[in-house]
């Protein structure tokens, strides 16, 4: 009786590590749509701000949404809900990736 439950108890946590790594991969391939120069100047703001936007000049705040508006988040958040999702929307077929 032991031995099913450590099982269920060793699928969830690497369930959800392959979601979080495919999740990884999506947001990748979108950073690495962004130029060079937004990809740096990104990491420089976000750095500087350590997350508080408080700590950031409005100039910096107009700049980091400049950058971040290249992103095409609506097509990020897609890709990720489609990760996520354990229900495939109809019409939407999942992009085949190659190894």
């Amino acid at each position: 009786m032991h031995a099913p439950m450590k099982l269920g108890r060793r699928a969830i946590p690497l369930g959800w590590a392959l979601l979080a790594a495919e999740t990884a991969m999506v947001l990748r391939r979108h950073w690495g749509s962004l130029d060079p120069h937004s990809r740096r100047r990104m990491r420089e703001i976000v750095a500087k701000s350590k997350g508080r936007p408080d700590k950031l000049t409005p100039e910096e705040r107009r700049e980091l949404m400049r950058h971040a508006r290249q992103l095409d988040l609506r097509a990020l958040a897609r890709d990720i809900g489609e990760v996520a999702s354990p229900v495939r929307l109809p019409g939407r077929r999942r992009r085949r990736r190659g190894l």
